[in-house]
């Protein structure tokens, strides 16, 4: 097992209606998805996250809306927040994210 591996790992992911659980699509005001991600290699420890939306699919009557962030890190898992609010209707979003665990 490499170490880099349990230090920084990057990954990209799809996500979308076709997703148990997702209601990003469907009617109007807050509305959050979470989806939960699995790290290739458990890390040494619970590691700092970045994350870029590099994509997306949505119908809205005025301003898009998404906003990503990240909950629930531990050295093996963490879970992506897609939230969105208004008339905003998201089909489908793409993003990547970065993990590097900080030296003490």
């Amino acid at each position: 097992m490499p170490i880099i591996a349990k230090r920084f790992q990057h990954g990209e992911w799809d996500v979308g209606s076709e997703h148990p659980g997702w209601n990003l699509h469907e009617g109007s005001g807050d509305r959050v998805f979470e989806a939960r991600m699995a790290f290739t290699t458990a890390m040494d420890a619970a590691p700092l996250i970045t994350l870029s939306l590099s994509g997306f699919d949505c119908e809205a009557d005025g301003r898009v809306k998404i906003h990503l962030s990240y909950e629930k890190v531990t050295h093996k898992t963490f879970s992506v927040m897609i939230k969105t609010t208004g008339e905003c209707k998201i089909h489908r979003v793409k993003f990547a994210y970065f993990a590097v665990v900080k030296d003490e």
